[in-house]
């Protein structure tokens, strides 16, 4: 039996990851519309904190992390990578 590098196995199971949903994409499909556009202004206004989206959406019983928010601010999340 050959023995493969560690990294030959690292990139064959890369390769078959499938990209994980943003979580941004998965609190939004949650709320209304009405809350989807007020989301989707909220994330694209630079001058609201992430941290502010956050607790927002806590109180509403959904969980997101800033730093997730963020990701999807700079579009360095699964959104950014597959679009």
């Amino acid at each position: 039996m050959t023995k493969r590098s560690l990294l030959t196995d690292i990139s064959v199971i890369n390769e078959n990851l499938k990209p994980s949903a943003c979580g941004y994409q998965i609190v939004s499909i949650k709320l209304t519309a009405e809350d989807q556009a007020d989301l989707k202004t909220a994330i694209t206004d630079i001058g609201i904190a992430c941290s502010a989206i956050e607790r927002a959406l806590r109180q509403r019983g959904y969980t997101v992390s800033a730093s997730t928010l963020r990701r999807h601010r700079r579009k360095d999340c699964s959104c950014g990578r597959t679009n």
